[in-house]
């Protein structure tokens, strides 16, 4: 008899209480959550790095048609911010390659959009007025020197999180070519000299 108890004890005590599934329902949703905002943070930041990178390298390209006289053209690199309000458009950026100076949509040999998550934020702060609520076009670029790859002018750009405009990262080009990436305020990944200077 006592074993019949036993077993039937056992039985009864196989099944989970509904207090116990809420507790662990409860747990689950609060990690699933935390793990979330954690992959989201995660992918701003990789996004982030991999424009700043793609736009490096498109400098570095460009650079580099101009001290080899590519075509026997100077070289740049055009930076855009387009919204439009009649579309609801937030603004798209990119990043264009081109030929020859001055720029000339005509000239363009290479397009490079910027993730809709990013902006270049001093685009927009550099032209008075300019919003991702109303129509604007803003624009900077920087053109670089047949032989010597050193850009007409020093040079700065600026790419933002939307998503946490604190996270930015910012692109400068020195008067002698050299092409350096800083966290804003804090010196970070990169200097790169060009190979013929």
């Amino acid at each position: 008899i006592s074993m019949i108890r036993f077993f039937h004890n056992i039985h009864m005590r196989t099944g989970f209480t509904l207090i116990e599934l809420l507790i662990t329902m409860g747990l689950v949703i609060v990690v699933g959550t935390v793990g979330f905002v954690g992959l989201s943070d995660y992918r701003d930041r990789q996004a982030l790095a991999s424009a700043v990178n793609e736009i490096v390298g498109a400098l570095r390209d460009t650079q580099s048609r101009s001290i080899t006289q590519a075509e026997d053209l100077e070289w740049g690199v055009h930076f855009r911010y387009t919204s439009s309000s009649q579309s609801g458009v937030r603004g798209n950026s990119a990043t264009e390659l081109f030929k020859g100076n001055p720029y000339a949509s005509s000239g363009i040999t290479r397009t490079l959009a910027l993730r809709s998550s990013l902006q270049f934020s001093d685009l927009i702060v550099d032209s008075p007025g300019c919003s991702p609520l109303i129509d604007c076009n803003a624009a900077k670029e920087v053109i670089f020197k047949k032989l010597s790859g050193y850009p007409n002018a020093f040079f700065s750009l600026t790419i933002a999180s939307l998503k946490n405009p604190a996270r930015a990262k910012r692109i400068e080009i020195s008067a002698a070519g050299v092409i350096s990436i800083f966290d804003v305020g804090v010196v970070t990944v990169s200097s790169i000299t060009p190979t013929g200077a």
